[in-house]
C-alpha cells in the first residue's frame, strides 16, 4: 500500500477525537493493566465492543496523513505481528509501543511505549514515518468499524410540483459498534 492510499481514509472511526484529561488517566490505566490486556487477548479479539475500545492515549499518525486512534484490538494485533515492538534501551527487553508519529516539517519520527520487562515508559525514534503508520493503517483498513452506503435523497424546491424534484445520492458513513469505555473494559477483564 502506498502513502497515497493511506490518505484515502478521511472521516472514520479511527480519527483523533478524545478528551486530553481523560487520555492522561487512561495512560496510567494502560500502564497498570497492560499485562491484563495481553493475558485477555482472546476475550478482546472475540468481542467487538472490547476490540474497538479506544484508550485515547494510543494513536499513530503523521503531519501529512493525520492522526488515527488505535483501538485495543488493533494494538494487540500489531504487537502480535511484531510491528509496534521496539527494544528497551535500559534493559534490552521488549517495549510495547502504543503511540507514535511523525512531523515531516520537523523531521521527527518518534514513539512511546511500555517496557514489559523493566516496567518503565520508553521513548524512541523510528527511521521512517510509515514504519508505524503503515502497519497500523493496514490493520485499520482490514478491521473497519463502520459501513459506507449511499442514501437516495429527493429535493423539492419549495412550492414546486414533484415534476421538478431533483434526486441525488449522498455517501454516508456510520459506525457499526459502540465500544465500551477503556475503564469499563478494564473492569470487565478484572471480573473474569
Amino acid at each position: 500500500m502506498s502513502a497515497e492510499d493511506y490518505s484515502v481514509i478521511t472521516e472514520n472511526f479511527y480519527r483523533l477525537g478524545f478528551d486530553r484529561n481523560e487520555s492522561a488517566g487512561n495512560l496510567e490505566m494502560l500502564k497498570e493493566n497492560i499485562r491484563l490486556i495481553i493475558e485477555n487477548r482472546e476475550v478482546i479479539l472475540d468481542n467487538s465492543k472490547f476490540f474497538f475500545t479506544q484508550p485515547g492515549c494510543t494513536f499513530t499518525g503523521s503531519s501529512v496523513h493525520g492522526t488515527f486512534m488505535l483501538p485495543v484490538g488493533i494494538l494487540l494485533l500489531l504487537w502480535e505481528n511484531e510491528c509496534f515492538i521496539e527494544s528497551c534501551d535500559e534493559c534490552g527487553g521488549k517495549v510495547l509501543v502504543f503511540n507514535g508519529g511523525s512531523s515531516h516539517s520537523m523531521g521527527s519520527n518518534s514513539w512511546t511505549g511500555w517496557c514489559r520487562d523493566c516496567r518503565s515508559m520508553r521513548k524512541g525514534k523510528v527511521s521512517s514515518p510509515m514504519e508505524l503508520l503503515g502497519p497500523a493503517m493496514e490493520l485499520m483498513n482490514q478491521y473497519p468499524n463502520q459501513k459506507k452506503f449511499k442514501r437516495f435523497k429527493k429535493d423539492h424546491p419549495a412550492g414546486e410540483q414533484k415534476l421538478h424534484e431533483t434526486a441525488h445520492h449522498e455517501e454516508v458513513m456510520e459506525d457499526f459498534i459502540e465500544p465500551v469505555s477503556f475503564g469499563e473494559l478494564i473492569m470487565e477483564l478484572k471480573a473474569n
